[in-house]
């Protein structure tokens, strides 16, 4: 394992360790591993799975998040028809960074996203991004890299899960990293007809970053928390992700979701039959 990464690892010991049973099942990458675009496959083969492309596919079906506080049939058609049918849409997304906090995620880009092919950031506003889906066994798995390239700004594993502590499904978001994962668990929350995925009052075993090293316990990261959310648009959908760190806002990502023509068919039946969804009592 390399060298940064071994100290990733010492540092991720410091944190607090917590039993989450809704992280047991995430996708995690064997060290020394690079995620970037080609990982999917890679998994897939790990797996003994094959890989499905899903060109129409969506991140989840909104009916499994569906509780006490969630009417997804509330929610408005263009936030349905984005979930159910995310790799149709275009992505491109500005940056709102606060300084000094650029500083400090440029050195971790440098030492660890660009060469982890992982959680590399953007510094600069209409970075076009691709969007692919794939589907492996019960996971579904969301690619995003900068155009023309092979930096990744995110690959994940999005999902519909179920903690303890909270009374609605939970959608948790696992990012392999060499070693492990990075693992996101948030609270849905409905506002109107847009949705909200919060970390708003998270406690370990709840809402909250987790980083996930193979083969031991999760370790709850206190003083990051995050929210995304996304709203109707005419012609798509539009997303706003801010990031705080010890209560300071120091990251807004901006989306523009432009549909590829999904608004005019009205469709908000996923394009597939629901995949299973790693659920823990």
């Amino acid at each position: 394992m390399h060298l940064l990464d071994r100290l990733h690892w010492v540092f991720a010991r410091l944190l607090p360790a917590v039993d989450v049973d809704a992280l047991r099942d995430i996708p995690m990458a064997a060290e020394d591993e690079r995620i970037g675009p080609s990982w999917p496959a890679r998994f897939a083969a790990s797996q003994g799975e094959p890989l499905r492309p899903l060109p129409d596919g969506g991140l989840v079906d909104l009916a499994r998040l569906a509780g006490p506080n969630v009417d997804p049939e509330a929610l408005s058609q263009a936030i349905v028809d984005f979930y159910h049918h995310t790799a149709r849409y275009s992505l491109e997304v500005d940056v709102r960074w606060r300084f000094p906090f650029s500083l400090a995620v440029g050195i971790f880009g440098a030492l660890y996203g660009r060469r982890w092919g992982q959680l590399e950031l953007p510094f600069r506003n209409g970075s076009g991004l691709t969007n692919e889906l794939f589907g492996v066994g019960p996971h579904r798995l969301w690619v995003r890299c900068y155009e023309g390239t092979d930096r990744a700004l995110y690959v994940s594993c999005y999902e519909a899960a179920s903690v303890p502590s909270e009374p609605d499904p939970v959608v948790r978001i696992a990012f392999p990293i060499p070693g492990g994962a990075w693992a996101v668990i948030f609270r849905v929350v409905q506002e109107g007809e847009r949705l909200v995925l919060t970390e708003r009052g998270g406690r370990p075993g709840g809402p909250g970053l987790y980083v996930v090293r193979a083969g031991a316990r999760p370790r709850y990261v206190r003083w990051l928390r995050e929210e995304i959310e996304v709203n109707p648009e005419p012609g798509g959908a539009s997303a706003r992700h801010r990031l705080w760190v010890f209560g300071v806002l120091v990251l807004t990502l901006l989306y523009e979701l432009p549909s590829g023509g999904v608004m005019a068919s009205g469709s908000s039946a996923p394009p597939e039959p629901s995949l299973p969804t790693g659920e823990a009592s």
